[in-house]
């Protein structure tokens, strides 16, 4: 497999359940490109204070895989034990 350019996309948010997404993040994808096959996103979590009783913050970088490109990689047998796994149904 190639090594392509990774653009990580903007992440929005909906401020009303009632709109478009019904709250849920979205990424606006210009007309030419692609969902993209990966995302990254850091998760901070608020740590102790430290000795001159500043907040420290310990984050985390996560990688979310999109579940299609992973189905295009990988044998129905394996897509669906990763599906099991999460708790979804098998297709």
């Amino acid at each position: 497999m190639s090594q392509k350019q990774f653009k990580q996309p903007e992440i929005f948010y909906e401020e009303e359940v009632s709109l478009l997404t019904n709250g849920l993040p979205f990424i606006k994808l210009e007309k030419d490109n692609e969902i993209p096959s990966v995302l990254f996103i850091a998760a901070m979590k608020d740590a102790e204070l430290n000795d001159d009783e500043e907040q420290v913050v310990d984050i985390a970088m996560q990688m979310y895989i999109n579940s299609e490109f992973l189905k295009r990689l990988l044998s129905k047998e394996d897509y669906n034990k990763i599906r099991k796994e999460l708790g979804f149904k098998e297709i």
